[in-house]
């Protein structure tokens, strides 16, 4: 006795947002019931279930109320018979039986999520219930993606440019408005500008991109209705230095290359949870009292941010999928004799009696003066 989900292999999962965030994306999927014997039951129900978990319990003693730190939504449910409608009993006969079913996934969902502090997570579940005996279940994870590409058609090819002024330091920072986690580059520009270039001058320039979730409980399943926000801040690819030799020159123009990997989450906004990311420049100038005979110095450091927009793909290919590589499993390796035998033949070594010949060699004489 079995029960499976399968799910069409076409389905990408990628959500194509819309500024009205109307729309749905279709979901396709076959259900495998394969049984011994007869079996009676009220039908079989598929269901597609997204649920949110929020967990702020972190730092928060034993002895205080942590009911304002947990919280569960759900956020879709919905449900269908495949086989019966649930309300009287009917018989499945012995053997192999497929079931396929269709659901429409609104795109306003996010998209899943998974940290320490919240969870975002779609699930496809079947269930056949049996008199006196188990229910018969099966489980599979749905992984959906936020593609914003619809709503913000315009931003594909736009940058942000900004420009300021920072106790001394003025700045001018051009990046890409939107950017993909799938490989996606970041291109990353800027200027800066001390206003005495012979006191002071760029000691370090550091570069990253910076990534913000905060956690938010509403309070409703709070015994006092407290509610909690936690913010959490991280540099999914680390900090880049960038090489500012000869900085006195001003001003002096930056760029540097950051790739995104799938690992950063893609910008969401919900109640509870929101996702937002920043390139971050921490700089860091080092300024000299000329007029003072200790020569003392001083440092400032700098901070700049510029929100970018992280989104998914449409697609992971451009165009169809690429076949699979053509290597068969009884292949044989790769032959290398054919490329040693066209190396050139080695060169011809002298004999132990040739070598032991006197022969010219060039004398190094090395005088060092004290």
């Amino acid at each position: 006795m079995k029960l499976d989900i399968q799910i069409d292999p076409n389905f990408t999962g990628t959500l194509q947002d819309s500024p009205e965030h109307q729309g749905t994306t279709r979901l396709d999927g076959v259900c495998h019931l394969e049984i011994d014997k007869p079996m009676k039951t009220k039908g079989l129900m598929v269901q597609f279930m997204g649920i949110l978990k929020i967990d702020v319990r972190r730092g928060i003693t034993l002895k205080a109320d942590v009911s304002d730190a947990i919280e569960r939504r759900l956020l879709v449910d919905e449900r269908l018979y495949v086989a019966g409608d649930g309300s009287y009993n009917s018989v499945i006969p012995a053997g192999s039986h497929q079931y396929p079913f269709t659901f429409h996934i609104p795109i306003s969902l996010p998209p899943s999520f998974q940290t320490d502090r919240g969870n975002i997570s779609y699930t496809l579940r079947a269930t056949a219930p049996r008199t006196l005996l188990s229910d018969l279940t099966a489980e599979k994870p749905v992984s959906l993606r936020k593609c914003m590409t619809r709503g913000l058609s315009s931003l594909l090819n736009s940058r942000e440019h900004i420009e300021g002024y920072q106790d001394g330091l003025a700045f001018a920072v051009s990046t890409p408005s939107i950017v993909f986690r799938e490989g996606g580059q970041l291109n990353l520009a800027f200027s800066l500008s001390l206003p005495d270039v012979r006191n002071c001058k760029i000691k370090s320039i550091d570069c990253g991109l910076k990534e913000s979730i905060i956690y938010r409980t509403s309070g409703s399943k709070s015994l006092h209705r407290e509610t909690r926000q936690v913010s959490d801040t991280s540099f999914p690819l680390g900090m880049q230095n960038i090489d500012c030799y000869n900085s006195h020159h001003t001003p002096r123009s930056y760029d540097a290359d950051l790739r995104l990997i799938p690992k950063i989450h893609t910008d969401m906004s919900t109640k509870l949870l929101k996702v937002r990311h920043y390139v971050h420049l921490l700089v860091s100038a080092e300024r000299w009292d000329g007029r003072s005979s200790r020569n003392v110095t001083f440092t400032k450091r700098y901070k700049i941010e510029v929100p970018v927009i992280v989104s998914s793909k449409e697609s992971f290919w451009d165009g169809q999928m690429p076949p699979p590589p053509a290597y068969s499993r009884h292949e044989m390796p790769p032959c290398y004799v054919d490329s040693v035998t066209q190396l050139p033949p080695a060169p011809p070594y002298k004999s132990q009696e040739d070598a032991a010949e006197p022969s010219d060699f060039v004398n190094l004489n090395v005088h060092t003066s004290t």
